[in-house]
């Protein structure tokens, strides 16, 4: 009930969450016309098979200048994206979230790079300041499945700030 009540966000409900990955990486290449993709290498398979499923070419962020977390700074992040036309970002939150995605979202949006955070196991988390994962992302995407945190054996959920992102995955999950 956190993000249906959350200003701004709105909920389409999805059989599985994956789909929500797959639907967020094709809004994202139709919006950007670009098919480039910066994600974690540490990650599991499905997601990169998520990633080509939807025609998205996987580019991995590579971790040498912080290696006591899952994330580059944000520098890395702005030379990063500056250097190259990405379609979108996805930040995979773990055991740890990535603090800055504030200021990340600030730098995905300054190069028209989307920011998908799959937040499957950290529902409900929060950062530092108290905020919940989820909610500086142009497309987060949560898991209700069998292994997952809120276990309802199956689907999950994608909420985007932007109304009309949310109609084009309303459209697609009526199909």
């Amino acid at each position: 009930t956190l993000f249906l009540k959350t200003k701004g966000y709105s909920p389409a409900f999805l059989g599985r969450a994956r789909y929500g990955i797959f639907l967020s990486i094709k809004r994202s290449i139709q919006k950007n016309d670009q098919h480039l993709i910066l994600m974690s290498p540490y990650t599991i398979l499905d997601l990169v098979n998520i990633v080509t499923a939807a025609k998205g070419i996987p580019e991995y962020f590579d971790l040498n200048d912080n290696i006591y977390s899952f994330y580059p700074s944000l520098k890395y992040f702005e030379k990063k994206i500056s250097s190259k036309r990405y379609s979108a970002v996805i930040i995979t939150h773990y055991h740890l979230n990535y603090k800055f995605s504030r200021q990340l979202r600030k730098i995905c949006t300054r190069y028209n790079t989307s920011l998908i955070e799959d937040c499957a196991i950290a529902y409900g988390s929060t950062y530092d300041n108290g905020k919940h994962v989820g909610l500086n992302a142009d497309f987060s995407i949560f898991s209700n499945s069998l292994f997952k945190f809120s276990n309802y054996l199956w689907g999950g959920f994608i909420h985007s700030k932007n109304k009309s992102d949310t109609n084009y995955f309303n459209y697609h999950l009526s199909k």
